[in-house]
């Protein structure tokens, strides 16, 4: 039975994720790879880039799938109580902790030449780079990831059908969705108190300075500073501050400079990282003057309200033939009535300053922009002006106290529903069958039966007294690879199985037998239209987390065309399947294994293996036309896909 992701995985993911991006192992890397080969079926989200994201939708999942009984009693610390009062409780916090029955979520995925990455909700599931292990080793990352692999089918499977961009529009909560809403109008349901810095401004304050601001004189008319030395400016930043109101906050101060003092004022709140202008000759203008020529860096220098890069404010000093200029700027989002209050002050006091998007803080003061409601998963933090299809100064997450309003009054944009990148490849009677040959092969390999390995190998030699001699020795060392790779069948027969719809059987191996089923039924009854009793034509069951090819068939015996319409996935697929059996026609067991197993010792067997082989007589070793042009036709579905991104 196929599982897939529950919230309780999700949030054992977030819990991990803390500081940690992982590297798996061998297993790990495998399936990584076919998750990005499902996420690569769908177009990037920008051009030349191999970034793609999807929101899929998991269930609550169980109490188990959170904390079983025993974990919760460990976890609760509840060793002297009952049973039944430990689970009562467990099972009312598990209501606390999962209150809905469903959940969406935005997985991300990129990948560079042997490495790759996936992400949920901006929280790393796996990095995984070929070749590298995790040092902190984690026992539930492989059954995640296998969880992952057929929920994030699942979304494929749903992107296949007509109707899924409607779906995904139904379906899709807002707090999932992109919108704008006037910020007046988010006032007038939510309150100022939920909006960055607008509470700390009252409506009269904001109108007034929102119209003195509009009445900014242009920079070329504003005077300027005849002199400016290090004192002087300190002096322009403790008037700065307690314009804004800081100087509630003297506590704080840290400097051994008295609270009179601006440097005090600028060590407190300004990023003071840079010492120059702290020990500079504080009472020289040709000291201040130093800071803008040569190479001093000084954008720290003047960053009078440290913080993040979009939660900082700059009052720069720029020169000029008249003198100086203090050019004010900043976060909007953080600091609008902050610097209207300074840009006002510094006027009033007749200190010469020029505020930067003044009417963009003269619109946030009044309500008059736009808000962007983000999706809860992105940072409101890095977002700024003219990043999207509109300007807006500042972003919100939805609020879900108020969800009906807000609704109603903001403006939606359109939920963007992925479609695959689906592909048809059309194949002749010959290369249908070399197919369905390999992806019988390639599956059989990965439920155990290595016999049908040997059965391919002396289908392709002419030495067969020479294949039969070693015939024991190849079968030992057959079994003693097995037990490396899968060592559910050890000491069972070489032809042992896991069998194809178990548990214990990679999705690869699945996927390539549910693949085989739609080709061979869909040959079947082009055949023979009137039906048979025989499996080809059994309606195909499928396991894997793929979802099924559409596969039609036209012509008569050597004119039979098979075509078929596919994701990138399921090329990357069957071109495994196709390399594997073109290696084992040339006896390259090395390469055909390396396909299974990363595991060393299991690869030197099939190296030693080869040397059990009769050697290749003249006309032995060689690939078939039909597994040479279908590889062809494979890559090309690949190039098509990797085009894509360079194509937007």
């Amino acid at each position: 039975m196929t599982s897939y992701l529950c919230e309780a995985d999700i949030e054992r993911i977030e819990w991990r994720s803390l500081g940690n991006h992982p590297f798996g192992h061998e297993a790990e890397w495998r399936m990584a790879r076919d998750i990005l080969r499902m996420m690569e079926s769908f177009p990037p989200k920008e051009k030349n880039s191999r970034m793609r994201s999807l929101w899929f939708c998991v269930k609550r999942g169980e109490p188990d799938d959170w904390l079983t009984l025993d974990e919760y009693r460990d976890y609760a610390e509840l060793y002297d109580e009952p049973l039944e009062m430990v689970n009562a409780r467990r099972l009312e916090e598990w209501q606390q902790c999962f209150p809905y029955e469903t959940y969406w979520h935005e997985i991300s995925s990129n990948a560079e030449d042997g490495w790759m990455i996936l992400v949920i909700d901006n929280r790393v599931v796996i990095e995984v780079a070929k070749g590298e292990e995790d040092a902190w080793d984690n026992p539930r990352l492989h059954e995640t990831l296998r969880k992952l692999r057929a929920s994030i089918g699942l979304v494929l499977e749903k992107a296949c059908r007509e109707d899924y961009e409607e779906y995904l529009s139904k379906e899709l909560p807002m707090r999932c969705r992109h919108g704008f809403i006037k910020r007046s109008d988010y006032w007038e349901i939510c309150g100022k108190d939920n909006c960055y810095d607008d509470a700390k401004m009252g409506d009269e304050e904001a109108q007034i300075l929102a119209a003195e601001l509009r009445g900014q004189q242009a920079k070329e008319n504003i005077p300027r500073i005849p002199s400016l030395c290090a004192r002087d400016y300190f002096s322009i930043l403790k008037d700065a501050y307690m314009a804004a109101g800081y100087h509630n906050d003297t506590k704080g101060l840290r400097s051994a400079a008295p609270p009179e003092d601006g440097r005090a004022w600028y060590e407190r709140f300004g990023d003071a990282r840079d010492e120059v202008i702290l020990t500079m000759d504080q009472d020289s203008p040709e000291a201040f003057s130093e800071l803008h020529s040569g190479d001093h860096f000084f954008n720290h220098t003047f960053e009078i309200l440290a913080g993040s890069s979009v939660a900082r404010v700059y009052l720069y000093p720029r020169p000029g033939e008249t003198g100086w200029l203090l050019s004010l700027s900043g976060s909007i989002t953080w600091h609008s009535a902050d610097m209207a209050r300074i840009w006002h002050h510094l006027n009033k006091t007749g200190t010469p300053v020029y505020l930067s998007d003044a009417d963009d803080v003269a619109r946030a003061l009044l309500g008059e922009d736009d808000l962007f409601i983000v999706p809860f998963n992105e940072s409101i933090w890095h977002r700024g002006k003219s990043h999207f299809e509109r300007e807006v100064i500042s972003c919100i997450h939805f609020p879900e106290e108020d969800a009906k309003e807000v609704i109603a009054r903001a403006e939606w944009m359109k939920t963007p529903a992925p479609k695959p990148l689906l592909a048809e490849v059309v194949l002749d009677n010959d290369e249908a069958s070399a197919l369905m040959r390999a992806l019988d092969v390639y599956s059989r390999i990965w439920v155990g039966q290595y016999d049908h390995i040997e059965r391919e190998l002396q289908n392709l030699t002419l030495a067969f007294g020479e294949f039969n001699l070693k015939e024991d020795a190849r079968k030992k060392a057959w079994l003693l690879m097995r037990k490396l790779v899968l060592p559910e069948l050890s000491g069972m027969p070489l032809g042992a199985s896991l069998g194809i719809w178990s548990e214990h059987t990679d999705d690869r191996g699945q996927a390539a037998y549910d693949i085989l089923q739609v080709v061979r039924h869909a040959r079947a009854w082009h055949k023979n239209p009137e039906g048979g009793t025989g499996r080809d034509f059994d309606r195909p069951w499928i396991h894997g987390s793929l979802p099924p090819i559409q596969c039609s068939c036209k012509g008569k015996g050597d004119s039979l065309l098979t075509t078929i319409v596919l994701t990138p996935a399921h090329a990357a697929l069957m071109a495994d399947a196709t390399s594997v059996m073109s290696s084992i026609a040339q006896q390259d067991l090395f390469e055909a294994m390396s396909h299974y197993t990363m595991n060393e010792e299991a690869l030197d067997i099939a190296k030693s293996i080869e040397e059990l082989l009769p050697s290749p007589k003249k006309g032995e070793g060689s690939v078939s036309p039909a597994i040479e042009s279908l590889l062809c036709k494979l890559s090309e579905i690949t190039i098509q896909s990797n085009n894509a991104r360079n194509s937007l």
